[in-house]
């Protein structure tokens, strides 16, 4: 798992999103680009990323997995 320390960038293909909220990349396989799970405070992902610097991650697909995650 590779966590990222907040306030973190998440730069898709047609914006730049920040996240203030601190979120965990859980690797689902083991390449530097591949599918990961991103998780935050408010919301599961599935996406297709790559690292770019700590802190940035550029996400080639992405695609909400949990609206909210239950409190």
């Amino acid at each position: 798992m590779c966590r990222l320390r907040s306030p973190a960038t998440l730069d898709t293909t047609d914006k730049v999103v920040k996240l203030e909220a601190s979120f965990t990349l859980s690797r689902i396989n083991y390449h530097t680009v591949g599918l990961y799970q991103v998780k935050t405070r408010s919301m599961i992902a599935d996406a297709t990323i790559k690292i770019i610097s700590e802190g940035t991650v550029r996400l080639d697909e992405f695609r909400d997995t949990e609206s909210s995650v239950p409190s």
